[in-house]
């Protein structure tokens, strides 16, 4: 067997848990592989709210979630601190709502260790003019917003850089299993064809909500059962703060995100026998809607990108179902093969700490002595923080802006924050103190301030990497300030093996045209690359179809008039 097929551990499934424990195992020193059968992130892990739970939401119904989201909000937001987004998170009391959930929350918060602080609903409204008037009482809570693409592709990114091997589009079809072991992993290379096998001492089974199927295949039953959740996205951002809900216990449709540009509203819980047709339906997305407008009435109003769905990997206790399943995760040690482990359950919010715990009884069936450091070592792009020249376009000079300075200079009104948002970087997380020479603008005075701010909120320190291109500037996607230089150091770097791929991690074609412009600038840039004309012609009418359909669930009014639009320039361009 060829030794690069070879390792101490095989990582199957490239979410957030999977590419953790990829890069936790491979920080110890131990010889991984982690096999994905997509692209990284293109599971649950891409599809779900992008929310970095405090625990609020589950201190009541689901304490030990509560308590494991307290514990790792604070270490992510650290170590992830360029792609986590803080403009402070919400539960409101409305007339709607049950007051005696109330006081059932707070002692709730104590013994769970959730940090909540009342604010005065005037308050809140000042900062918030969008949200409803009726409310009762507010809490502070530490809900952030997240960039879970890029959670993930860093964290693949930093385990290559230590030795880990990561393989996107290499599916798992089975196991050759002797003597109660498993020998080998038979995998495909799903873009050529390729099959063979991997040989490990151990495998992991971090496929999410396929983590039953792939326990099927090794002979064991795991009994997990697949909550669907739908989700919904305008086409602007509603709150200036990253997340407010309801104040209650946890439902169909009392939250609302927050992040970059858009807002995304949800979300739903309804068990689904296949994660594969996970799919939004038309009921959900109003019932979400409506649901929505009792936080913010503008969002009547409003027009809405899509909507989409995933499957969340459940881990009932009996038979619970739906929001009865508990949020917590489980590492099973399974007995046959023996040197098979499933880390399931949880959710992304705590795929560090599974990780760990993964990671910890690994190495000890291993014999390695070799402890967890990833609550200390910062993902790529958050080891040093950037210096530019100017906050704002209102003279703010290039020195340390705490938040709070932010906040005082930026909060009198939804516009400046949501312009703020779309073309900029929260100061708080990215800028330093530094000497005028050292300035991305004195480095690259060929950028533009909106792309060099893009670039660098996207991707921290990294953003030197793809600055410093010169002719390399163009933007390719306007709404998004996507450049060249970046889609290349995406398919160069960070396994970009198709367009969406490229979209995972630029976020090229989620802005507001969902792709109808950019991708007619981005397949010149492809076919430089030597791509195959023929492959990228079907890749973009797989993008713009897939964009498509998940528009079609809010297609009604103007937004169905901007489809046809969207729709019509598809088809003159790609055809049926």
């Amino acid at each position: 067997m060829d030794e690069s097929n070879k390792c101490a551990v095989l990582v199957i499934g490239g979410g957030a848990t999977g590419t953790g424990l990829a890069r936790d195992l491979a920080l110890r020193g131990v010889d991984t592989i982690l096999v994905e059968r997509e692209d990284l992130a293109s599971g649950t892990t891409g599809k779900n709210h992008g929310i970095l739970h405090s625990g609020a939401r589950y201190v009541v119904a689901d304490p030990p979630s509560a308590t494991e989201c307290a514990q790792e909000n604070p270490i992510i937001s650290r170590i992830a601190r360029h792609i986590v987004e803080d403009f402070g998170g919400y539960y409101v009391l409305t007339e709607e709502d049950d007051p005696l959930y109330r006081d059932e929350f707070i002692s709730a918060c104590r013994r769970t260790g959730v940090r909540i602080v009342e604010v005065a609903p005037q308050k809140l409204l000042e900062k918030e003019p969008y949200l409803t008037s009726r409310i009762k009482r507010s809490y502070r809570i530490q809900d952030k917003a997240i960039d879970m693409f890029r959670l993930c592709v860093l964290n693949g990114y930093d385990a290559s850089l230590r030795g880990a091997d990561v393989r996107t589009y290499t599916e798992v079809e089975g196991f050759r299993i002797t003597d109660g072991l498993i020998r080998a992993v038979k995998v495909r290379d799903t873009l050529s064809g390729e099959q063979y096998e991997i040989k490990a001492d151990v495998v992991v089974n971090t496929a999410g909500p396929w983590a039953g199927i792939v326990a099927n295949m090794a002979g064991e039953e795991l009994p997990l059962r697949p909550g669907k959740g739908t989700l919904v996205v305008t086409e602007r951002r509603i709150f200036n703060s990253s997340a407010i809900g309801h104040l209650r216990y946890p439902s169909d449709g009392d939250l609302i995100l927050s992040h970059n540009a858009v807002s995304i509203l949800g979300t739903t819980s309804i068990d689904v026998d296949d994660p594969d047709l996970a799919r939004p339906t038309r009921e959900e997305t109003f019932k979400i809607i409506r649901e929505g407008c009792l936080l913010a009435p503008s969002l009547r109003e409003a027009r809405f990108l899509r909507s989409f769905a995933s499957a969340r990997p459940l881990l009932p206790a009996g038979e619970e179902r739906g929001r009865q399943v508990s949020r917590t995760f489980a590492v099973v040690e399974h007995k046959s093969p023996a040197n098979l482990v499933t880390v399931a359950g949880g959710k992304a919010s705590t795929y560090r700490l599974m990780a760990q715990a993964a990671a910890d009884l690994i190495c000890k069936r291993l014999g390695i002595s070799a402890d967890c450091t990833t609550h200390r070592q910062c993902l790529p792009g958050a080891e040093h923080l950037l210096p530019w020249r100017k906050l704002s376009g209102e003279g703010l000079k290039s020195q340390h802006c705490s938040k709070a300075l932010y906040w005082k200079k930026f909060n009198g009104g939804y516009s400046k924050v949501n312009n703020y948002l779309h073309t900029g970087v929260d100061p708080g997380n990215i800028l330093s103190p530094a000497s005028p020479e050292d300035t991305i603008e004195k480095k690259y005075p060929y950028l533009s301030e909106q792309v060099a701010r893009r670039t660098i909120q996207r991707w921290g320190s990294l953003a030197e990497e793809i600055l410093c291109s010169p002719g390399r500037e163009e933007i390719l996607c306007s709404c998004e300030f996507v450049t060249r230089a970046e889609v290349e150091f995406a398919i160069d770097r960070l396994w970009a093996r198709n367009i969406e791929d490229i979209r995972r991690r630029t976020r090229l074609g989620m802005g507001l045209c969902q792709g109808t412009e950019c991708v007619d600038k981005l397949l010149p840039v492809l076919l430089e690359r030597g791509w195959d004309i023929k492959d990228i012609h079907a890749q973009a009418r797989d993008f713009l179809d897939r964009r498509w359909k998940g528009c079609t669930y809010v297609a009604w009014g103007h937004q169905l008039r901007q489809l046809l639009v969207m729709r019509h320039y598809f088809l003159v361009n790609f055809g049926e």
